[in-house]
């Protein structure tokens, strides 16, 4: 896995812009679960993945959805996606 510095000397920042979760059933401490994430999209101020989480026995027992974007610290604005960034996902998108 390559390692890029996205954050620009610390002045880009990755924050939630908002999100959706769906509870189909519950989840306890002891129980064995899977997690799958995945890229649904991206453009250029954002993206969104996608969440879901299994029991043990391969029940979905929730799902959310996630939009992400890029905030500049100094301005206090969202940015582009850094262009490395982008090359980095651009392959797991299924856009083109």
């Amino acid at each position: 896995m390559k390692l890029i510095d996205i954050g620009r000397s610390g002045q880009i920042r990755t924050v939630m812009m908002r999100y959706k979760i769906n509870v189909h059933a519950p989840v306890f401490g002891w129980d064995k679960i899977r997690i799958r994430t995945y890229l649904v999209k991206y453009s250029k101020f954002s993206s969104v993945r996608r969440f879901e989480v299994y029991g043990e026995n391969g029940q979905l027992k929730i799902e959310a959805l996630a939009v992400w974007s890029m905030m500049s610290l100094e301005k206090m604005k969202l940015v582009a996606i850094p262009s490395e960034v982008k090359d980095m996902i651009e392959p797991y998108s299924g856009q083109t």
